[in-house]
């Protein structure tokens, strides 16, 4: 899994200083850090069903300890702006239900790697409102079961989760710019285009028709060459 991790670090820095030469030439481009607020992260994965009729299954809220990443901000003409980001998360969302007659127990822990491409338009003044749309690949860097469960739940195995999803974004903020500095601060909708799963386990699950939906409150600053 590191192996991995390292792997797609090295591409995306490797993107990151493309980009950063391409866009030096661009006055005002920016490159920045950004992170979400985890209490502001609302999460859910549905519609998730079973196929035994005397079985049930529930998810609870989804955990996230962690969004965090880079971006770079290429401003456009007409008051428009791309804004390329990499993004790294950890979450986790613990499940119960009723299988084969006993109760059961379990979660899923998420390490994934997220690369929206959002098109921005802005007001005109130093301090401005934005609405922004695009979308992104995620790459699943560590998919597992909790830890914490009551036995062995084959069917709820997390290799049955794609290792790579589309995503699509849609959000709005607000903006500060000085001389050197920007400043923001943006909630935005995020949803797998597809399902997550291309499984309809037989045994018990059907993720064949679930999908991941992400509500997010971000602040982010950036330096402008």
């Amino acid at each position: 899994q590191i192996t991995k991790f390292q792997d797609y670090m090295k591409h995306f820095l490797t993107f990151i200083a493309f980009f950063s030469i391409v866009t030096i030439g661009f006055s005002q481009a920016a490159i920045g850090v950004r992170f979400s607020y985890p209490f502001t992260m609302v999460q859910s994965m549905r519609p998730v069903t079973t196929n035994v009729p005397s079985s049930s299954v529930s998810f609870g809220k989804f955990r996230n300890y962690l969004n965090v990443g880079g971006f770079i901000r290429i401003p456009l003409p007409e008051r428009f702006t791309l804004q390329i980001e990499g993004m790294f998360s950890i979450a986790e969302v613990d499940f119960d239900g009723v299988y084969q007659g006993q109760s059961f127990y379990s979660g899923y822990r998420f390490v994934h790697f997220d690369m929206p491409l959002l098109l921005q338009y802005e007001g005109k003044q130093p301090i401005r409102g934005f609405v922004q749309t695009g979308f992104s690949p995620k790459f699943y860097l560590w998919r597992e079961n909790g830890s914490d469960r009551t036995y062995d739940i084959s069917f709820a195995d997390s290799r049955r989760f794609k290792k790579s999803l589309l995503m699509w974004h849609i959000g709005a903020g607000i903006l500060i710019e000085r001389k050197h500095w920007i400043f923001t601060l943006d909630q935005r909708f995020s949803m797998s285009v597809f399902n997550v799963s291309e499984h309809n386990n037989k045994e018990l699950l059907n993720l064949s028709k679930a999908r991941f939906y992400l509500f997010s409150t971000s602040s982010g600053v950036a330096y402008k060459f």
